[in-house]
């Protein structure tokens, strides 16, 4: 179905649904290929439970600031009813860890999220393999990636998330190359700690 764009509601509701996407990155390139090849994938909403508007967004603000560029006022939508503020974030997260144009910042702290919220939802799953509850393993079959994949990607994102400093530090790096300085960044910054509460000692020969 088609819905007025002024009848969506793109405001965050709280801190527990503010919108993932930081960078819309290029927004002229997204209208001209939505003028050339149509909305191949329907924004997503809710009823908006504020009472503001029609809607809410869910998922797919990028796309509406495409066609507003392309001077549309109607755009298709998918709407899930009777959604919380928890299924709705999840749904937004669930559609990010999937896209392509995300940044790999971006990409990783949708995982992270993902994974808060899920094991919000059904609770953490213990080392029991017949234990209920959200695993690392559920993470990692919900956005298509190995448990490791997942697991490492989840630590970068609290890592990053812990430490602005380091995260300006890497921002335009690739991700594999983040990793190892944060890992290594962090593991100097451990044994220097350790050094200076005495915990450790330093041989001679490490010395010189």
């Amino acid at each position: 179905m088609k819905v007025k764009i002024t009848d969506i509601n793109m405001e965050k509701q709280d801190d527990s649904t503010k919108r993932i996407r930081k960078d819309f990155g290029d927004i002229f390139q997204l209208a001209k290929s939505i003028e050339s090849n149509g909305l191949l994938h329907p924004v997503v909403v809710d009823k908006d439970p504020t009472g503001k508007k029609l809607y809410i967004l869910i998922a797919g603000e990028r796309r509406i600031r495409a066609c507003i560029f392309n001077g549309w006022t109607e755009i298709p939508v998918t709407v899930f009813s009777d959604m919380d503020d928890l299924d709705r974030k999840i749904c937004e997260l669930e559609e990010n860890t999937i896209r392509q144009d995300l940044s790999w910042m971006e990409q990783i702290e949708a995982v992270r999220q993902l994974d808060a919220l899920k094991r919000e939802k059904h609770g953490a799953a213990d080392q029991s393999h017949n234990s209920e509850g959200w695993s690392i393993q559920d993470t990692a079959d919900t956005v298509g990636v190995s448990k490791g994949s997942a697991g490492q990607d989840i630590k970068l994102a609290k890592d990053l998330l812990n430490r602005p400093d380091l995260k300006k530090k890497v921002s335009k790096l690739p991700k594999h190359a983040a990793r190892k300085i944060v890992k290594q960044t962090l593991q100097e910054e451990m044994l220097s700690l350790q050094i200076k509460r005495n915990q450790m000692t330093v041989s001679s020969d490490l010395r010189l």
